[in-house]
């Protein structure tokens, strides 16, 4: 007579019951989610800090626009000792351009006229333009549109002063990036040495 014993066979495979597969995937989703977040905030970090470089050159350019205006000024006279000019021409209404003493102006370096780049604003200065060659510009036929908007102020030193000597430049640049408002300022005296 031959007898069987029935044993289970161990070799063979079991499966997962639902409160596994279920704590497993909790798992595997808190694994997912943490290194997701860390990336993210790295790349809204790199925005910022790519926006705020921009911001940054901006700004500086328009002081650099200012500065070389006097600087014109200066080998204007030079050239023409007959004619002299103010080492304001230009910063304020004389020559034709804005007046950035009485309110805000902006920067448009495409002007081939240096004393006519400097734009009146008003009370708020448009956003800038982004040419094919990567100029910004303020003209909006056939150029891209960037969320910046810079400004140029110069101010009398001291506040006031009919016939200054020195003036005070600031460059601001504004824009708004995923809800987030940001500004760059830069300041800067210059001096009348001609």
């Amino acid at each position: 007579m031959t007898f069987y014993s029935h044993q289970p066979d161990r070799l063979q495979p079991r499966a997962f019951t639902l409160v596994e597969t279920l704590v497993a995937v909790a798992i595997l989703t808190i694994a997912m989610v943490g290194p997701y977040t860390v990336a993210k905030h790295s790349i809204d970090a790199a925005d910022i800090a790519r926006d705020e470089l921009a911001a940054s050159n901006l700004a500086q350019e328009g002081l650099e626009y200012v500065r070389s205006v006097r600087d014109g000024n200066y080998l204007y006279n030079i050239s023409n000792p007959g004619s002299q000019r103010s080492w304001l021409y230009g910063l304020d209404s004389t020559g034709g351009s804005a007046n950035c003493f009485a309110g805000t102006c902006t920067v448009e370096p495409t002007q081939s006229v240096p004393t006519l780049a400097l734009v009146a604003c008003g009370g708020t200065c448009a956003p800038l333009y982004l040419t094919g060659s990567g100029q910004y510009t303020q003209v909006q036929s056939g150029n891209t549109p960037t969320y910046f908007t810079r400004s140029i102020q110069i101010a009398a030193v001291p506040a006031g002063a009919p016939n200054p000597t020195e003036i005070t430049i600031t460059s601001t640049v504004t824009w708004v990036n995923k809800g987030a408002s940001h500004t760059v300022q830069v300041s800067e005296d210059i001096t009348d040495w001609l």
